[in-house]
């Protein structure tokens, strides 16, 4: 099921796919075990039709989300704000980080308070740091109503991307 992928027009070549998976297990120092790829959220909202939002890479340390990773290509400033709101709906307690990256391009941002906190590859932090961080983070629950809201900027960029890929 891992590879059947319904998503917005924003798919991944299997190229950046790969580079990414590479760069997080030989650069950063994830596992596999760490790593679930694919992971498919749709907003919790009556009137919501579309395709799901895919987060290419949902990154579990200890048990517990750490961060999402986005990839797509072209312009992925927009594309980061999607990914945050996926962040903060995908698990019952907001995950920490989500990164965003074209290949080229880097978005790190901290779902906690929605900043970016980095463009570049050196600001995703490593397996180690993240644990770190992780231990350290507060786990906040959003109320249902900023929960709706989120659903609906995650909705909205799905409705601007141009429906399921071919």
């Amino acid at each position: 099921m891992e590879n059947d992928r319904v998503m917005a027009c924003r798919c991944p070549t299997a190229e950046l796919f790969e580079a990414t998976r590479r760069m997080l297990i030989e650069i950063k120092g994830f596992r596999e075990s760490d790593l679930t790829t694919n992971v498919p959220i749709t907003p919790d909202l009556p009137q919501y039709q579309g395709p799901p939002f895919v987060i290419d890479f949902l990154i579990n340390l200890s048990g517990r989300p750490a961060a999402i990773v986005v990839c797509a290509p072209g312009w992925i400033s927009n594309l980061a704000r999607a990914a945050t709101a996926a962040a903060r709906l995908l698990a019952e307690t907001v995950i920490p980080l989500s990164v965003v990256t074209n290949g080229d391009q880097v978005e790190v941002v901290d779902n906690l308070t929605g900043q970016v906190v980095g463009y570049q590859l050196a600001d995703l932090p490593d397996r180690d740091q993240m644990a770190a961080r992780l231990a350290k983070v507060e786990l906040r629950t959003l109320s249902r109503s900023r929960r709706e809201k989120e659903g609906r900027i995650m909705a909205a960029f799905q409705g601007f991307s141009g429906g399921a890929c071919g």
